[in-house]
Formats: structure tokens, C-alpha cells, sequence
């Protein structure tokens, strides 16, 4: 079946008749699948003016959205209203008999008037003043042919459509293949019930206000239809997680909570918390939302390669626990504690990360590599970790976890001078005049003792120890790195 114009746009249609369905057969099918209309309702859609499908399917950028907007017409039931009397004419002799009536009743009424006292002329006055208000009809409303039974419209605004049901059209983010069939192009939905995705965007503008996006609007309709593809820049992380989470809290298959409320994730611990906000958004709750996601970006800290840009980060994120403590203290105590939780876990594996990547240096030596200070970097997260457990926790079970960390940091400070004073062994070891000299022998010394040492590490598992906070196996991988470096010195003595 071609549903194809044979006017003056026929030279238009043609460049979209490249597959083997034509674009606006293809149209018309879905329009169909998803309303079940009558076939005049969705011809009269593809058989008029195309030019928007035309813009979209000629769109090699794949930028454009277009969406159909679904109504049903409005017919006027004039059965229902009451017809109005006809007016009869009026004899003459009638009409003159009522003048008549109308003048004697005037003579009386002035007869009346002379007798009453001063009183009734008071009770006059107050009634001349009263008046009847009309009675208002509303006209009906227009009336509207109902030749189809779904009224369908192009909509090519850049926002999505105000209307309760409509049809989406959006390109999928790979390159246009022009082999490729339409439903290959596009993602086709449709929506029938605005009532989940208009609360979802005005969670949205609630969290984002003046900057939400139209990608981001597009990027929530296609989440809420369970389509994964997006049309926001992949760097923007961030505004990516908050939109996943708004949507699963709006999918078409209905609200979902499935997060671990102990997960020691911050990514978890925020989803909730945007879910949370999504059940009430509310523009006096945004400032302790955004407070709260914040600490979005210290999920990603193990990666950074300045310890002293990761401290700084801690650091700041104590300080807004602080905060959130100091003026939601009531309303959000558990969730402080449990952030804190993650904060004090993460800092543990980020310290045994950089302790134990400090001390390959002493087998793995080479000149390029930046022996940066670990303790002395991260001595004001310790003491600020110390301070903020005193405002969020309040028993001594709960305190013991940040002491077990504040204890086992002091003996790593011990680990790292006597790594950081091998370090400086194996430099003069390595150093120019070193190997000009004939005698090996200090260089192979050296590496016996150095080879050892990594093995002992390995097996005690250096990392593993400093994470957990074991104090028994931190000092003894303390006291077996110390007599290491003694050794060492000896060597450096006799040659």
C-alpha cells in the first residue's frame, strides 16, 4: 500500500521511498500498532504535509526528534442542552390592557408611598439598592466534526509535547546507514499516560532548575521507556547518574527501590538518596540533595595520581558531613553515619594502595619515577576523621572504628620512613659514580636483600594489612622492613 501524495510534494516523497517500507508507510504502521486507530485517522497524518518526517529522515547529523501528537476529537452532544421557548407575538388589545394595568398600579404605589413612615422609606431604599444578578450561560463548546476517531499532528518544537499521548521518533546514536531500515534509525515509542514522565521532569527541573537540558529531557523519556541509548555527551557523568536514577524511580513498569540501604557504594548511597527525593521533590529538600551528591566524585579518588589533590578531596568531603550534620542533624543522621562509614573505608584502601605502590619503588628503582609523601599528606584527613566521628557517632563501638584507623596510620607513618630511607639506599646504589665502579659487588648485595624484602611483602600481602587495619601484621611487617634497612646499611658502609 502506498500511502504516498500524488501533488506537488511527489518529488519529496520520493527521496524517502529508499527502503523497502516508505517512510510514511512506516509511520502509519506505528501509529496503528500503538493506538489501534481507524485507517482514515492515520492517513490523514501521512497523506498531508510531510515536510517534518522529510527534515527528519534527511537529518544525516541524526540530530533531529520528532514526536506525533495523539487527541481525540470533541463532538458536542445537542441533546443534552435544553431548547430555549419561542418567543409568541403579542395582540394589540393585550398589549394596551397591560399599559392600562401598569399606570394604576403606578397611582397606587404613589398613594402608598405618602402613608409610610420614615422607617419604611429607610427599608425602601435598602431594597432599591438590592439587584438581580443574570444568571450567566456558557456557551457550548466548538463543535468538531468527528470524521476520525484520533486527531494526529506533527510536533517538531525543541521540547518535548504538552499533551497526554503522543508518539516519539528519536535517531539512535550510531552513524546513519543508508541500507538500514527505519525501525534500524530510530527508536519508536509511545506514550499514553503523561503521568509518570510528567513527574519525572519535574524532578528534573527541581534538581538541575535552569539547567536542564532538552538532551536530558530526551535522555529521561528514553530511560523511562527502558531504552538505554543516550543523547547527552558521555563526559557529563554526573548528570547521567542523576537522570538513571530519576528514571528508575518512574519506569512505565512502576516505582522501584531495590537498593542495599548498607551498601558501602556511594554510587548506591546516592541512588537511593535521589530516589528518596523523588517520592517528595520539593524545592526547601534541593539544597541538602545537592549537598548530599557532592560526593558523587570520591567514588572515582583511587584514580586520581596526586596524593595531594585526593587529601584536599577527603577533606572537603568531611567538611560537607559536617554540614549536613550540623543542619539536618535529626533528619539525616543515618545517612551521615553511613557516608562517614564509606569515607573512613575508602580512605583505608586509597592509603594502603599508595603505601604499597611506594614500596615496588624499592625493587622496581627508576630515576623518573615521584616518590611523593603519603602520612604527611594525609595527617589533616586523620585528624578531621577523628573530629567528624565525634559529631556523627555517639557510642564507643562506633568510635573504635575510626580509632583501629587513626592507630594503624601511625604505624604506616613508620613503614613509609623506613621505605622512603631504603628508597634513598637504592638511589646512591644506582647512582652515575656507582656504576662507573669495576665492583659490582654492593649492587648485588643490595639486590638480595631487596629481593627478599619483596617477597616477605608479598606474602604478608603489605595491602591487604594496611586496609584492614590489622595492628599485629603492621607491626611486623614494620619491625621485618626495619631490619631490612639495616642490612642495607651495612652494605652501604662496606662498599
Amino acid at each position: 500500500m502506498d500511502l504516498s501524495s500524488s501533488s506537488s510534494s511527489h518529488s519529496d516523497n520520493e527521496d524517502l521511498e529508499n527502503k523497502e517500507e516508505t517512510a510514511q508507510q512506516w509511520i502509519y504502521r506505528h501509529l496503528v500498532e500503538f493506538t489501534n486507530c481507524e485507517d482514515s485517522s492515520a492517513k490523514s497524518l501521512v497523506e498531508g504535509d510531510v515536510a517534518p518526517l522529510i527534515q527528519l529522515v534527511t537529518d544525516m547529523a541524526q540530530t533531529m526528534c520528532l514526536f506525533v501528537t495523539a487527541t481525540k476529537p470533541v463532538v458536542l452532544d445537542f441533546s443534552a442542552i435544553a431548547a430555549e421557548p419561542i418567543p409568541l407575538p403579542v395582540p394589540e388589545e393585550t398589549k394596551t390592557a397591560k399599559k392600562k394595568m401598569k399606570k394604576k398600579g403606578k397611582l397606587k404605589a404613589l398613594k402608598k408611598k405618602k402613608n409610610k413612615t420614615k422607617g419604611s422609606k429607610k427599608a425602601l431604599k435598602l431594597k432599591k439598592k438590592e439587584k438581580n444578578v443574570p444568571v450567566i450561560v456558557e456557551p457550548p463548546p466548538p463543535v468538531v466534526d468527528a470524521t476520525v476517531d484520533m486527531i494526529f499532528e506533527w510536533w517538531t518544537h525543541l521540547d518535548i509535547p504538552p499533551h497526554e499521548q503522543f508518539m516519539f521518533v528519536i535517531p539512535k546514536s550510531r552513524v546513519p546507514n543508508v541500507e538500514a531500515k527505519f525501525d534500524e534509525l530510530y527508536h519508536v515509542g509511545f506514550m499514553k499516560n503523561r503521568k509518570l514522565l510528567k513527574a519525572a521532569l519535574s524532578c528534573l527541573d527541581t534538581v538541575f532548575y535552569d539547567k536542564t537540558s532538552f538532551a536530558m529531557k530526551i535522555d529521561l523519556l528514553l530511560l523511562i521507556n527502558e531504552i538505554e541509548d543516550r543523547k547527552m555527551s558521555k563526559e557529563l557523568v554526573f548528570e547521567r547518574f542523576i537522570l538513571e536514577n530519576i528514571a528508575r524511580n518512574f519506569n512505565l513498569n512502576g516505582r522501584i527501590r531495590n537498593i542495599d540501604s548498607d551498601a558501602r557504594s556511594i554510587t548506591l548511597i546516592l541512588s537511593q538518596t535521589i530516589q528518596t527525593f523523588c517520592f517528595q521533590p520539593d524545592m526547601g529538600e534541593r539544597t541538602k540533595l545537592l549537598i548530599q551528591l557532592s560526593f558523587f566524585d570520591i567514588e572515582f579518588l583511587g584514580s586520581f595520581p596526586d596524593i595531594r589533590v585526593t587529601a584536599a578531596r577527603l577533606e572537603k568531603a568531611l567538611d560537607h558531613i559536617s554540614l549536613l550534620q550540623f543542619l539536618y542533624k535529626e533528619e539525616i543522621s543515618e545517612w551521615t553515619r553511613k557516608t562517614y562509614l564509606y569515607l573512613l573505608d575508602l580512605f583505608s584502601t586509597i592509603l594502603a594502595h599508595e603505601i604499597t605502590k611506594k614500596s615496588q619503588y624499592m625493587t622496581n628503582y627508576s630515576p623518573e619515577n615521584k616518590v611523593e609523601p603519603i602520612c604527611v599528606s594525609f595527617k589533616k584527613v586523620v585528624q578531621k576523621l577523628v573530629l567528624v566521628s565525634r559529631e556523627v557517632f555517639e557510642t564507643q563501638e562506633d568510635w573504635s572504628a575510626t580509632n583501629k584507623v587513626s592507630f594503624s596510620f601511625y604505624i604506616v607513618g613508620i613503614l613509609e620512613e623506613e621505605i622512603d630511607s631504603i628508597i634513598e639506599k637504592v638511589q646512591e646504589m644506582n647512582s652515575e659514580a656507582r656504576d662507573m665502579s669495576l665492583d659490582r659487588s654492593a649492587m648485588q648485595a643490595t639486590k638480595v636483600i631487596l629481593t627478599e624484602l619483596d617477597a616477605y611483602l608479598q606474602e604478608k600481602c603489605l595491602e591487604s594489612a594496611v586496609e584492614s587495619g590489622n595492628l599485629e601484621s603492621l607491626r611486623s611487617l614494620a619491625a621485618t622492613i626495619v631490619k631490612h634497612n639495616k642490612r642495607l646499611e651495612r652494605v652501604v658502609a662496606l662498599y
